[in-house]
């Protein structure tokens, strides 16, 4: 795999599969007019911030018809590709530099 592979599987995991990781990592409270975290297997302050704030996203989007996670998909996936694109193009020009030059 290249760089620009692991760099993208990186995001994807930090994006996508660490919140989800960490919502099942603690049980959340569920309140009416708060949420907090109790009971986490793994006691990192950032993986309960991290569970807390996925929390909060999903119950709000479930209002919303889940367009706030599509649109953090979006801002994710989007941006990721772009750059990694744009990489891709880079070394290619440099590789193509390098034989004529």
């Amino acid at each position: 795999m290249t760089k620009a592979k692991y760099g993208r599987l990186a995001v994807y995991f930090l994006a996508f599969v660490l919140p989800a990781l960490s919502m099942l990592n603690c049980s959340v409270r569920y309140n009416g007019s708060s949420m907090y975290t109790k009971d986490c297997t793994v006691e990192l302050s950032i993986l309960m911030e991290v569970a807390e704030i996925t929390g909060a996203v999903v119950m709000f989007s479930s209002y919303l018809a889940f367009i706030p996670i599509l649109i953090y998909c979006f801002c994710v996936i989007i941006p990721t590709e772009l750059i990694v694109k744009f990489i891709e193009k880079r070394k290619k020009r440099s590789n193509d530099l390098d034989w004529f030059g």
